[in-house]
């Protein structure tokens, strides 16, 4: 008969192993919390930085829709547009439309031609 002997580990080596586990992770908790403290001025800054530059965006922007829209006011009165960018989108969904249409008639195409060709196979070998 075979005995087999479990070694249980002390209680006080357990103890003395997580304390030393548990001072390792507050340490590092305590590294990564300067760590982000360091960062938090430099992330604001950035922040500040970008919305400025998305402020400067979007005055430029306003501005560049009001040259349009004093440069095409005629032509958009003419074609009874509120904007030029309103005439934009519209000419844009057009052409979007008309491409996905002239693509659905190739391969509509390209499957009657394949058609055409099978039966003409089929029809030449049952003469």
């Amino acid at each position: 008969m075979i005995v087999w002997y479990v070694l249980i580990p002390d209680s006080a080596d357990c103890q003395k192993e997580l304390q030393s586990r548990l001072s390792d992770l507050k340490g590092e908790l305590k590294a990564k919390t300067t760590e982000i403290e360091k960062l938090g001025p430099d992330l604001k800054a950035k922040s500040k930085a970008v919305d400025a530059i998305d402020s400067k965006v979007d005055k430029l922007e306003t501005t560049v829709n009001a040259a349009d829209d004093d440069v095409f006011k005629a032509f958009c009165k003419k074609i009874k547009v509120a904007s030029i960018r309103e005439y934009e989108d519209v000419q844009l969904k057009m052409m979007s439309e008309e491409n996905e249409k002239m693509a659905e008639f190739v391969v509509q195409q390209n499957r009657i031609g394949h058609q055409y060709v099978s039966s003409s196979q089929v029809n030449g070998k049952a003469r």
